[in-house]
């Protein structure tokens, strides 16, 4: 339909005359400088509809760009979002696993400084120390041992 429009425009473009003719008179007579005005001017129309139809494709494309710049932007803007979301989950768990292996660690040191407490109780609870009463004689040492040979 657009089509049959512009084929049915050109048509009437083509039968109009350069300069539009009075009504009220029959024959007008125009001077070969005016007629080579009327027909620049309808070329300098011509080529200012050709400027415009150049300048409004030019304005579709650089919308057409703009749009696509923006579009991977944001599809950047998502990935490095993505990205950004992933290394934090990673130090997350990097984090979380740093301080499993502390708590395990800790533990672990606990549990053996609890088995070494022990064992040196263990120690000391199985020591036997004996007393042995010596007899009195003996207490005063050779003296007594001599005064008690002398005696028998």
């Amino acid at each position: 339909m657009r089509e049959s429009l512009k084929n049915e425009k050109k048509k009437r473009s083509r039968g109009k005359l350069v300069f539009a003719i009075p009504s009220d008179t029959a024959a007008v007579f125009y001077l070969p400088a005016k007629l080579k005005a009327g027909i620049a001017a309808l070329a300098e129309k011509e080529q200012l509809k050709v400027v415009k139809k150049k300048q409004k494709q030019e304005q579709a494309m650089n919308k057409k760009v703009a749009m696509q710049l923006r579009a991977e932007q944001r599809s950047q803007a998502a990935v490095d979002r993505q990205v950004k979301a992933a290394q934090k989950r990673a130090q997350k768990a990097a984090e979380k696993e740093s301080k499993e292996v502390n708590l395990q660690l800790k533990t672990d040191l606990q549990a053996s400084t609890r088995k070494a407490r022990p064992a040196k109780r263990r120690v000391k609870k199985k020591e036997l120390v004996v007393v042995l009463k010596l007899p009195s004689v003996l207490r005063g040492g050779e003296r007594a041992g001599a005064q008690a040979a002398e005696s028998s």
